[in-house]
């Protein structure tokens, strides 16, 4: 696999961004690390790869996830009438196999709508020689035992829905299967760590309030109507920006009359 460094010519958090395309192998990890050390763009990285080491992409991810990188899965065009080396666009791709573990450990991930993101069994190379031959030992299905647990506590370790890893079983060394957008987000593998979950319904003081929050847990909005206060709306940030003192003090100075005169009722 190698990397390269892509720009948009936009100036936006998402207009640079790393493209990594080809083969995954045990060292591809060290290799970024070592890339990664020399780019700022390495925010995001974009993965077109058709798979390779199984304990290279699990290296991979694990070191997207603790340098705190996104990942996408596409590869990178030319933009028609530009000559400036570097200069591309998002364009589609294919993240299969290792590949597909690797994206994983994006703190954000996400699926372009031309995206293919695949998985299947992993295997031996004698398998697919002769499929059907006994091959293997003792040791070899407890060997398999062990893939198959160190694969479902990565999964979980990335916050993904183990569910997958059935999924990835359903295909064997041959096939692949390519994962449903719908699928990727139901079992959280495309994951926007400010997206809101869907409004919930909560008892409260005999009444009942609507409460949704953000998947990783930082922001929740409740709304609530009672005869005694009206319509009431609370927005609560547990990871405040920089000027949240600031806006607050401007709140509290607010007159009762006037704070509900914006419609907003109560604000956390």
């Amino acid at each position: 696999m190698h990397f390269e460094e892509v720009r948009n010519g936009g100036n936006c958090a998402g207009c640079a961004y790393v493209q990594a395309t080809g083969e995954i192998t045990s060292d591809t990890s060290k290799e970024f690390e070592a890339f990664a050390a020399k780019h700022l763009a390495a925010g995001i990285v974009r993965l077109n790869s058709p798979g390779g080491s199984l304990a290279g992409g699990i290296a991979l991810g694990e070191l997207f996830r603790s340098r705190g990188i996104s990942t996408e899965v596409g590869s990178s065009a030319p933009i028609t009438g530009v000559v400036d080396p570097g200069v591309a666009d998002r364009s589609q791709g294919v993240c299969a196999s290792a590949c597909a573990y690797a994206f994983l450990g994006g703190v954000e991930r996400s699926l372009d709508e031309r995206a293919k993101l695949g998985f299947h069994r992993f295997y031996e190379e004698n398998a697919l020689e002769r499929p059907s031959a006994k091959l293997f030992t003792g040791q070899d299905l407890g060997d398999a035992q062990i893939i198959t647990a160190g694969l479902t506590l990565y999964t979980l370790k990335m916050g993904v829905d183990a569910s997958l890893i059935a999924l990835a079983a359903s295909a064997g060394p041959n096939e692949m299967y390519w994962i449903s957008r719908e699928e990727a987000q139901k079992l959280r593998v495309t994951y926007i760590p400010s997206a809101y979950k869907p409004w919930r319904v909560e008892p409260y003081k005999g009444g009942a309030i609507a409460v949704a929050e953000s998947n990783d847990g930082s922001k929740n909005v409740i709304v609530s109507c009672s005869r005694q206060l009206g319509p009431n709306v609370a927005l609560i940030d547990l990871k405040p920006f920089p000027e949240a003192a600031s806006w607050y003090e401007q709140c509290s100075k607010l007159s009762l009359p006037d704070w509900r005169s914006t419609g907003l009722g109560n604000q956390g």
